[in-house]
């Protein structure tokens, strides 16, 4: 398994949030976790990203504490916020995570930005592109990057209808290179396997 809550209580300050009794997701697969503002849905991501401490119950990722592993190899986590230089081409941040671009990261990389409709901004600075963009540029690096799970919050606060689809297709060519998808959304949008809402504080499969 390679995400497993179990008995997890996420506290805000000494109340009592969001509770969940036990949460699994496999490898190859997506998730989506409904809720509204204010429900929880960062906090309960940014906890098994191992950035959010104030929780108690049992949170493994592989089998590990998201404390103890590797996070840059292991997850990655799009916020709502975009995390891009906006002095630098939207090439330039594409390629930012890789340490050595190799012939295989550079043909991903051009791939999906033609599925993206972006390929034709390289040279373009990030800050001249829409924010719809900026995100598919973070999902795009983030898939070829091959995480164990890529984790998106909000996921449909980024993009219109035809972008989400665009979006999806882009994830689903992270999953079937066998990384897992845990995203959030205040609405049901895409074709994830498993759908959970959060209600009155508790998770509920939908």
């Amino acid at each position: 398994m390679l995400l497993l809550l179990n008995e997890v209580e996420i506290f805000a300050g000494e109340n009592l949030l969001l509770k969940i009794d036990d949460l699994e997701l496999e490898g190859r697969s997506g998730m989506l976790i409904i809720g509204q503002s204010s429900s929880g849905k960062s906090l309960l991501l940014k906890t098994i990203f191992g950035e959010y401490k104030n929780y108690q119950g049992e949170v493994l990722i592989n089998d590990s504490s998201p404390f103890s592993f590797s996070r840059r190899k292991s997850m990655i986590l799009i916020e709502r916020v975009p995390h891009l230089l906006p002095r630098s081409s939207v090439w330039s941040n594409l390629i930012l995570p890789f340490n050595k671009l190799s012939r295989r990261h550079r043909q991903r990389l051009t791939e999906l930005s033609d599925i993206a409709g972006v390929n034709n901004l390289f040279d373009l600075p990030a800050s001249e592109i829409s924010y719809s963009q900026m995100k598919l540029l973070e999902i795009i690096r983030a898939v070829v990057q091959q995480p164990f799970l890529i984790l998106i919050d909000d996921i449909d606060t980024y993009f219109d209808e035809p972008t989400l689809k665009i979006a999806g297709t882009i994830l689903d060519n992270a999953v079937s290179a066998g990384t897992a998808v845990l995203a959030t959304g205040k609405a049901r949008v895409g074709e994830f396997n498993k759908v959970f809402k959060l209600n009155n504080g508790e998770l509920v499969a939908i």
